[in-house]
């Protein structure tokens, strides 16, 4: 209702940016309502079954009501355009809409810098929230029985349990400055990425700073590390120990890997993005 209620006669275009509700927005005729989707509704269409787990099922009838209403508010926009290759699908599955895919602009300058080492070394390392679907869980339990350094950074509602849970080798950072994370980034073996994501951002702020991506072959991911060249993709997170073992960051080039991460920074977005509004 709060998006359907704003105006937009006086504009000529509207750019909704949205994973949910803002693309119900209604226009006039005249002007051309272009969405850029992070994703289907993810509650509603992709991740419907694990969310409903984690709701009382008095609250499941609603859900029905909210798809109804989403694939009203689909048809809306005169244009998609979708965030990855993962999420163009999903707009062509849930929603019946062709998109045309633009990355995000990924801040890979704030990345790239020389920054210096921490005290620790040799560590990998994981970035996000501390939240069940990202597995930062298995990170824990895999690193409590190979006793390597782990570093972990973000907070989340999970982030209690996983500190008792922890080993000493385990190292938990919270949220930190953008120097601080650069630092972890360049100076990490690899990056662990093992949950889906639409897009994700971790990967490619990674590989800014020249570092590898160990990650789950599936969403957003494959479509940014290169197997065998950018990171490793794994088909199962049963696999996930034998690679982080076997793992050599020697083998792996680090200009190769920044130059990749350039192909998705904020200049390559504004072109890209300038052009399609202006075929519109």
């Amino acid at each position: 209702m709060a998006f359907e209620s704003l105006n937009f006669d006086n504009y000529d275009l509207v750019i909704s940016v949205t994973s949910a509700d803002a693309k119900g927005i209604i226009t006039k005729p005249g002007t051309f309502h272009l969405c850029y989707c992070l994703t289907p509704t993810r509650y509603l269409w992709s991740h419907e079954d694990f969310y409903k787990s984690q709701t009382s099922k008095v609250f499941h009838p609603l859900f029905n009501y909210l798809k109804s209403w989403d694939l009203i508010a689909s048809r809306r926009p005169d244009a998609y355009l979708a965030i990855s290759k993962t999420v163009q699908s999903r707009i062509k599955k849930y929603y019946g809409q062709d998109s045309q895919v633009i990355y995000p602009p990924v801040n890979v300058e704030a990345f790239s810098q020389h920054v210096p080492a921490p005290n620790l070394k040799d560590f990998f390392l994981y970035v996000g929230r501390l939240v069940a679907y990202k597995q930062a869980e298995v990170l824990v339990e895999t690193f409590n029985d190979l006793k390597l350094p782990l570093v972990i950074i973000g907070t989340g509602s999970l982030e209690s349990k996983l500190k008792a849970m922890a080993n000493a080798n385990v190292y938990f950072l919270g949220q930190v400055s953008d120097t601080k994370l650069a630092t972890h980034y360049r100076h990490a073996r690899a990056v662990l990425y093992i949950h889906e994501e639409d897009f994700g951002l971790v990967p490619l702020e990674a590989h800014a700073a020249g570092t590898p991506v160990i990650g789950l072959n599936t969403g957003g991911v494959t479509e940014t590390v290169i197997h065998g060249q950018t990171g490793l993709l794994l088909n199962s997170v049963s696999e996930l120990k034998n690679a982080i073992l076997n793992f050599d960051a020697s083998k792996y080039d680090r200009e190769f890997i920044k130059a990749h991460a350039q192909k998705f920074a904020k200049a390559r977005f504004k072109e890209e993005f300038l052009h399609t509004i202006n075929k519109l």
